[in-house]
């Protein structure tokens, strides 16, 4: 039998079927969702055989969802269409959420940009009001200053 580390080598590290990204190390006692496994394309219940043209990537939610069927049965299976428009609908979100992130922090800085423009006036004009100075040399000495 080929080792998992050397077949994702060969096949690359991305689920056969839903196309999600496996991950190395884990225990192979506790398997997860996102976990490789050995996948035969055909299955060895159907004859098929533990050479390599048979063997790919699979995860660990898909091979165990497959069970013993062929590939084009699991292809129109509800479970993988299912699983890859949650998948689809997650990169969605997923990209949803940075762009809302992206404005807040662009928002932000404006904010930032205003309450520093108000902070410096508001010095300045506690400045003068102790120095007697006016409230535009004050700012003025600053923008030259800085």
């Amino acid at each position: 039998m080929i080792k998992l580390k050397t077949l994702m080598q060969l096949k690359g590290k991305h689920c056969y079927w839903c196309g999600v990204e496996t991950v190395l190390p884990y225990d192979p006692n506790k398997l997860k969702q996102n976990s490789p496994t050995r996948e035969h394309l055909i299955p060895k219940s159907e004859g098929g055989t533990d050479h390599i043209d048979n063997l790919t990537i699979a995860c660990y939610t898909c091979n165990t969802n497959r069970r013993s069927m062929s590939e084009e049965e699991f292809r129109n299976s509800e479970f993988l269409q299912h699983r890859l428009g949650y998948l689809y609908n997650r990169g969605e979100v997923q990209r949803t959420k940075r762009q809302l992130k992206r404005a807040r922090r662009r928002e932000r800085r404006f904010w930032d940009k205003i309450y520093a423009e108000a902070y410096r006036e508001d010095n300045a004009r506690s400045i003068a009001k102790v120095t007697g100075q006016a409230i535009e040399e004050i700012m003025l000495n600053w923008t030259t200053h800085a």
